[in-house]
């Protein structure tokens, strides 16, 4: 996944500074649009940061399908993407129910 993301075209902010990732519900940076999705690796030796507006969510996303291992994961990647209203050919709702 990491280098499927450094080959994306992203514009990357880094770091040497490990951030200290917060509660899910606070990971905003100053600046970015509610919409943008908020993008950070957070690696041993430092942090990577960058955005994706929401035009660009599917072509940059579908792209990483690939990169993820095992059925579950890659259900879920999917099913998020189908909330940014992306088109996801063969995806199953129900593969994995929540209960």
């Amino acid at each position: 996944m990491v280098q499927a993301l450094a080959h994306s075209n992203l514009a990357w902010q880094e770091s040497e500074t490990v951030e200290i990732l917060g509660s899910y519900k606070k990971l905003m940076l100053a600046g970015v649009g509610l919409d943008d999705m908020d993008v950070r690796l957070v690696l041993t030796n430092g942090t990577a940061k960058a955005q994706i507006a929401p035009k660009a969510i599917c072509k940059t996303r579908k792209p990483l399908d690939a990169a993820l291992k095992t059925p579950r994961a890659l259900w879920e990647f999917q099913g998020f993407r189908l909330n940014y209203g992306c088109k996801v050919p063969g995806f199953k709702h129900d593969a994995y129910p929540n209960h």
